[in-house]
């Protein structure tokens, strides 16, 4: 990487350290307060001319300037609307005003029950900002920003260039589930950030094979755990692949490592889940006593956008399989065009569920058609398997199986851009 583009990074990252001390300052005096809407006009108006600055530093081609400057209008735009509007498509509603609420309460010393540890991290905005919502939520575009860079650098890791990386960040820009959770007070801006800075980092790994690398792609699937534990299943996908990837000789195979490191994982787990940090890294997963107990999980029948809601129970552990891979399906391709209501299900099926089937599907036709890339191929769609099962037995609403497979948009672009990359194939 250029020194002068190392160099520019670092400005933006200061300029950024000192506009948050500069806010917590005048927070602390009591200024920020006085007028919220012309304090996040000015925050929001500086904060823009250095992501116009910043844009120079991720792309010189214009056209990808282009769609990074709409993408980050497109957010601006759902932010003032949802916020002075309370124009609301989805994945907000009131898990954002629970965050929200949660809070203030807390910024305001008051006592209150655990709401995930979200509101822990705005909380900690709103002593920079103060009660001000409007830039709690920017802070989630800001978390974005950040994420294509870091995508950004995934590109440049395979040499990805021209149409690939263009529809890539066309897509990270403009799918429109991924708008509106990068501008609402959800967690999931910040949990795909940290998903593809892990990716970044195992993709180092793949590449170079040091140790540093995996375990930095770990860690930061343990932060994305803590605002949800449905993460698990990209660090199991990434433990799998450093047991069982021989870079050597550059294919997959059983060796003492793969036992090594099975047990190191197994033992782990089993530590984590005996251990008083259980709430905090894998809060969403329920304690078992067998697995078909994960049939029993309450789920509300009435739902306009439920699916699967009665599934009989069984013990068979071959129509437990084929139950999960059929719930596996209907996580990634839900709302089904056999379950449709009307419109809204087709706009949802064409804007949204297409997206991530089509990827998955024409990873899966690559992986099996060309030789070239099929590790790397292979562990990606892991990655986005395992996730898949982990929330099979979670989700049976459309909505919601559409916000968390919005958390795997990272790797699914990579695998995009990989799969469109018919030159200079990665090893």
């Amino acid at each position: 990487m250029p020194v002068r583009y190392i160099k520019k990074q670092s400005a933006i990252y200061y300029l950024l350290i000192c506009f948050v001390l500069i806010s917590l300052f005048f927070n602390k005096l009591g200024i920020l307060d006085l007028d919220i809407e012309l304090e996040s006009l000015v925050i929001v108006g500086i904060s823009s001319v250095m992501y116009v600055a910043l844009i120079g530093i991720i792309t010189t081609v214009p056209n990808e300037r282009i769609l990074l400057m709409a993408g980050y209008i497109a957010r601006l735009i759902y932010l003032y609307l949802d916020v002075y509007k309370n124009f609301t498509l989805t994945g907000g509603g009131s898990d954002a005003d629970g965050f929200w609420n949660n809070a203030v309460e807390r910024y305001q010393g008051n006592e209150v029950s655990e709401y995930t540890q979200y509101p822990y991290i705005i909380k900690g905005l709103l002593h920079i900002f103060g009660e001000n919502r409007l830039l709690a939520q920017y802070i989630n575009i800001l978390v974005w920003l950040f994420a294509v860079l870091i995508l950004c650098k995934c590109f440049r890791l395979f040499e990805i260039e021209k149409k690939s990386r263009f529809i890539g960040i066309a897509c990270f820009c403009f799918l429109p589930q991924y708008i509106i959770l990068t501008s609402t007070l959800m967690r999931e801006s910040i949990i795909v950030f940290l998903n593809t800075f892990s990716l970044y980092c195992f993709l180092r790994w793949f590449q170079k094979q040091k140790l540093s690398d995996i375990i930095f792609a770990e860690i930061f699937v343990i932060l994305s755990m803590i605002l949800h534990s449905g993460a698990i299943g990209i660090g199991i996908a990434y433990g799998i692949a450093f047991a069982i990837y021989d870079k050597k000789y550059k294919k997959i195979r059983i060796s003492v490592k793969t036992i090594i490191v099975a047990l190191i994982g197994i033992s782990g787990m089993f530590i984590v889940f005996l251990s008083s940090y259980r709430s905090a890294i894998i809060a969403y997963l329920p304690k078992l006593n067998n697995l078909f107990e994960l049939q029993r999980r309450w789920f509300d029948e009435t739902g306009a956008s439920n699916y699967l809601t009665a599934m009989p129970y069984t013990e068979n552990i071959f129509v437990f399989i084929i139950n999960t891979a059929i719930r596996i399906f209907y996580f990634f391709v839900s709302p089904v065009p056999w379950e449709w209501r009307g419109m809204i299900d087709l706009f949802a099926f064409c804007i949204d569920t297409l997206f991530h089937s089509s990827v998955i599907i024409w990873g899966i036709y690559i992986w099996i058609t060309r030789k070239q890339n099929r590790n790397l191929l292979f562990f990606l769609l892991l990655c986005i398997f395992m996730v898949g099962l982990v929330f099979a037995w979670g989700v049976s609403n459309a909505g919601t199986a559409m916000r968390h497979r919005c958390k795997l948009i990272g790797i699914e672009v990579i695998l995009l851009s990989l799969c469109m990359k018919r030159k200079h194939y990665i090893k």
